[in-house]
């Protein structure tokens, strides 16, 4: 709940930056209100974990994850 509006803000932003005036006049942002909402979720998730291994600035972050699953990997 802390990243909802922060977060939807954010994305309106980004959007706007790189959409078709006529496509985001079209679009609505809204946070879900169905209450965890495991699709929500597991979509949020992936999408964040996109941004954070393909951010420069998080590369420690996605350098950890690829190591923790090579290192799964081996083990299974």
């Amino acid at each position: 709940m802390r990243l909802g509006e922060p977060l939807l803000r954010q994305t309106r932003e980004v959007i706007a930056a790189h959409a078709l005036p006529a496509t985001l006049q079209a679009l609505t942002f809204q946070r879900s209100t169905v209450p965890d909402n495991p699709v929500s979720l597991g979509a949020a998730t992936f999408a964040l974990e996109g941004f954070l291994d393909d951010r420069e600035t998080f590369g420690t972050v996605a350098a950890g994850r690829r190591a923790a699953r090579a290192a799964k990997a081996r083990t299974s």
